[in-house]
């Protein structure tokens, strides 16, 4: 098992309306901190201002549901420099913070 050893981080203003962000670095991890008291929809993207959009009931979607102060560690897709991110309607404004990093 390898030690998580961050290299820098960005925090995003979240809402029920997508924000976006450049991953802070290169990094091959990165650990994500939904400071919501909802669940927040994560997507990677390849491409600069990627769109977050929670995925229909029933219906297959790349990205992943974050639980409401949840910290989750991922390795970042091949490609990806940016991520997207959205909050179910009814929430409230919050922050999703985003370090990058090698190692879990």
């Amino acid at each position: 098992m390898f030690v998580f050893r961050p290299i820098t981080s960005v925090t995003v203003a979240t809402s029920t309306t997508s924000a976006n962000a450049a991953l802070p670095t290169t990094a091959t991890h990165a650990r994500f901190y939904n400071a919501s008291t909802t669940a927040a929809w994560v997507e990677f993207s390849s491409t600069a201002s990627p769109t977050a959009a929670i995925p229909a009931n029933g219906t297959a979607k790349a990205g992943v549901l974050l639980a409401p102060g949840a910290t989750e560690s991922f390795a970042v897709p091949v490609g990806a420099a940016y991520f997207g991110v959205i909050l179910p309607a009814g929430a409230s404004a919050s922050t999703l913070t985003v370090c990058s990093g090698e190692g879990f």
